[in-house]
């Protein structure tokens, strides 16, 4: 075991190795690969399932943890795959901050010949695990990672590029005394269309300790994402046996007021604002994992409501409604929740 080990980790892929002639365009893809497919398929697909030994699992965890450890330090916390890289180039030109010293994704990017730039607070250590860990010189003559953060978005020559935001888990301060998350300071500073998330999101990762809004983004941010943008497409990625990474395009809202006006003088009219998303920017609503679908079938037909279609007026009747007055209670209650629900965000590998 130890043998098969040290051959694996001789051959871990370098950011340096992207772009060159007859090299692996992908190699972080390569590597995982490679380490996935040495395990035994119940050890693979099963990894936290009860039937597995949990010394057996502690062994293949710590294999893991020191080849991905050297992954991220090399590469990027994230794989990418093709059809990520086709997700970039319909929505090209891009703009990532936040790349890290290696600036993975851009590389792969910029060699399947998509325009992308990329910005790091710290150039030639970002993204890493490790504190000591620094690009290598051939790394950084490959693609010029600019210095900067969020800031830098507001900048006329980076307007009109879609914001792209790969494991955006690192606090930027930019001249002041508290720290905030990096990504969430993206969104003050954007004012394009599109955000192209890379990582984990709000309800889907295995780590208990991590839970419910993953390993890659703050929970401010995720909710000011959903808030102002709405997802339009959500991705698989290649991913460790812990991880649940997706791709993930959020477009943003546009948003009109409902005016209820004043039923007397001594009052004020009342003012409440809804997103308006058509209909063919909605994402399905009929989702099952694989032995629950067949519920989904009403008749031999899914629903409209849960298609994401308009609704029949039979599901129309079913809507409960809600006065003016509640739906501001409801609304003023569940920005209350969000507020209490903030907590400081740590992203341990």
């Amino acid at each position: 075991m130890a043998k098969a080990k040290k051959a694996r980790k001789r051959s871990l892929p370098d950011a340096s190795a992207v772009g060159a002639q007859s090299a692996d365009p992908n190699p972080l893809g390569t590597a995982v690969d490679t380490f996935l497919t040495s395990l035994a398929a119940d050890e693979r697909d099963g990894f936290f399932a009860p039937t597995l030994d949990p010394e057996r699992r502690g062994a293949i965890w710590m294999e893991q943890a020191d080849e991905g450890e050297l992954c991220v330090n090399r590469c990027s916390w994230a794989i990418p795959s093709q059809p990520a890289l086709n997700v970039l180039r319909h929505l090209a030109p891009i703009v990532e901050i936040g790349c890290g010293a290696n600036a993975y994704w851009c590389r792969l990017a910029r060699q399947a010949g998509i325009d992308v730039v990329g910005y790091d607070m710290h150039p030639n250590r970002g993204g890493t695990i490790l504190a000591a860990a620094t690009v290598s010189a051939a790394n950084a003559g490959s693609f010029p990672v600019r210095r900067g953060g969020p800031s830098v978005l507001a900048q006329p020559e980076n307007k009109g590029r879609t914001l792209f935001l790969c494991y955006a888990d690192e606090d930027v301060q930019e001249g002041r005394d508290e720290s905030v998350s990096m990504a969430a300071e993206c969104l003050k500073y954007f004012s394009g269309e599109y955000v192209i998330h890379v990582g984990e999101l709000y309800g889907d990762t295995l780590s208990m300790e991590q839970a419910p809004w993953g390993r890659s983004s703050s929970p401010e941010f995720q909710q000011q994402l959903a808030a102002q943008f709405h997802c339009v497409l959500e991705m698989q990625l290649p991913n460790w046996l812990h991880v649940r990474d997706t791709l993930s395009v959020w477009k943003r809202s546009q948003t009109c007021a409902i005016v209820f006006a004043a039923e007397d003088e001594n009052d004020q009219d009342e003012e409440v604002e809804y997103r308006h998303i058509p209909m063919d920017e909605r994402l399905p609503r009929n989702r099952a994992a694989p032995f629950l679908e067949h519920l989904l079938q009403e008749n031999g037909k899914a629903s409209a409501t849960e298609t994401g279609g308009t609704p029949s007026k039979t599901e129309e009747l079913k809507r409960p409604s809600l006065s003016p007055t509640k739906r501001q209670s409801k609304k003023k209650q569940r920005h209350r929740e969000e507020k209490d629900n903030r907590h400081e965000y740590e992203c341990p590998w």
